[in-house]
């Protein structure tokens, strides 16, 4: 006798060792018919068609979860934001064409220790970043 099983799972539970970022099974995209759009990808985004969320427009990560702002960089910029426990926040600055500088400059204070990632190409991942803070945030520094 042969049998062929076959298995959708409908809860996912992700851990982050280094963060311990989860995802929340009803934050992501499920699999059925009963789907309510307000609980899929946070509320941010919708489900794509192999499963995946695609977020709006201030929103990023697997579950649309981490808020992302837009910064045009001025000669003195400063910017101020709040980080809710659990959650990331990501910033893509943009530098106009005609911007007299050569370099932008990332620092950091806060209560309590952060971690900054930095890349120039696309939003940084935790594999995939050219600059990081990581040696601060280890040794518990909340200036960087």
């Amino acid at each position: 006798m042969n049998g062929v099983l076959s298995l959708h799972c409908t809860f996912i539970v992700a851990f982050d060792t280094l963060f311990w970022d989860h995802l929340r099974s009803s934050a992501v995209c499920p699999i059925g018919t009963q789907l309510k759009a307000n609980t899929v990808c946070s509320g941010h985004g919708r489900c794509g068609k192999h499963g995946a969320c695609h977020c709006d427009g201030d929103y990023t990560g697997a579950a649309c979860e981490h808020n992302k702002m837009d910064v045009t960089v001025k000669a003195k910029g400063r910017y101020e934001f709040k980080v809710v426990a659990g959650h990331y926040q990501y910033f893509r600055v943009r530098v106009p064409p005609r911007f007299p500088g050569g370099y932008l400059e990332v620092q950091l204070k806060s209560g309590q220790p952060l971690v900054i990632l930095v890349r120039s190409d696309d939003l940084p991942t935790k594999r995939n970043f050219e600059y990081s803070n990581f040696d601060d945030w280890m040794n518990s520094r909340n200036v960087s």
